[in-house]
């Protein structure tokens, strides 16, 4: 099934992997686990970087004290996705086919049943993993990250899956939309 996203001018050009493994966290304060997950990226040795919406300032605390970079704002994707190894998001439409565009690796903490589907989608295709309650309790995000960040086969199945989309194009986007639906409906 084809990769079906944002209008054409919000998909990223492929990006080359960055020399050294980071990762960037784009998640919501109001989401039960994710003062669980703040606390494992403490413990996580690969240098990162968070936009928590809605963050309280002890987050923001914990967060600087371990040397991650807090965003008050979400940054553009199209600049912190080139500087990163992989990222970690609830699995909304818009990051993951973002990601998807650049190439780059996805954790996905789903919220509701459509971002469970985007996570099983994007881990079939190789290329990203659900973050399970039980990684999240396990304190194990230190080795989820770094395994995800420096696996040469995730990244480079990412890279295919943004050059193949670059190589779709941005024409047809409301056609592909819509025989998609079609073929999803037929099933």
């Amino acid at each position: 099934m084809p990769v079906v996203g944002p209008p054409p001018n919000d998909l990223l050009e492929p990006a080359d992997p960055p020399t050294e493994p980071r990762w960037f966290a784009y998640l919501k304060a109001g989401f039960p686990a994710t003062g669980k997950i703040l606390e494992n990226l403490c413990g996580v040795k690969l240098p990162g970087e968070v936009y928590i919406s809605g963050i309280p300032p002890e987050w923001e605390v914990m967060l600087t004290r371990n040397n991650i970079i807090v965003h008050h704002e979400p940054p553009p994707m199209n600049q912190i996705l080139p500087k990163v190894s992989v990222i970690l998001h609830h699995g909304g439409n818009g990051v993951s086919c973002a990601a998807l565009s650049a190439g780059r690796p996805q954790i996905v903490v789903p919220r509701y049943h459509e971002t469970d589907l985007i996570g099983e989608k994007l881990q079939r295709m190789g290329v990203g993993y659900i973050l399970s309650p039980k990684d999240i309790q396990s304190g194990n995000m230190d080795n989820i990250l770094s395994e995800i960040a420096e696996s040469p086969t995730m990244m480079d199945r990412a890279q295919t899956v943004a050059r193949n989309i670059q190589a779709r194009g941005p024409s047809r986007y409301l056609e592909t939309c819509i025989e998609t639906s079609e073929k999803i409906l037929a099933d």
